[in-house]
């Protein structure tokens, strides 16, 4: 049987925070098998983004530069995105990642994924405050 390993980047998108999971998984013919979590990373854990600087453009960019450095360094070129959460820095985090893959020939993004969950019925309404 032929075994790939394949690196799954999770982006978790609140509104007030970014956490940066990336995992690792056996591919055996169509399933994919989990093995380990490699790194996780916040941008609470950056030192100079507190409170509200942590939802920011900067404080985005700066994390997913970091991630992209790592995994170029630990030579884990196939990987796989999956977004989840409401926010609107996914684009900048799209159009940066589709930069540094341009710029370095060897990263390959295979998938895109956007696992966002819609309610059926529509938003919920705020309460009422008297």
């Amino acid at each position: 049987m032929n075994t790939n390993y394949i690196i799954f980047l999770y982006f978790k998108l609140t509104l007030k925070n970014t956490l940066i999971t990336i995992s690792k998984y056996k591919q055996l013919n169509f399933k994919y098998i989990y093995i380990k979590n490699i790194k996780s990373i916040s941008c609470g854990c950056l030192k100079n983004f507190k409170n509200r600087l942590k939802s920011t453009i900067v404080a985005n960019n700066i994390l997913t530069i970091n991630i992209i450095k790592y995994l170029i360094n630990k030579n884990l070129y196939k990987i796989n995105v999956i977004f989840n959460g409401i926010n609107s820095y996914r684009i900048h985090i799209l159009k940066l990642l589709l930069n540094i893959k341009y710029k370095n020939k060897k990263l390959n993004i295979n998938k895109l994924f956007d696992i966002t969950s819609i309610p059926y019925n529509g938003c919920k309404i705020s309460k009422r405050k008297y």
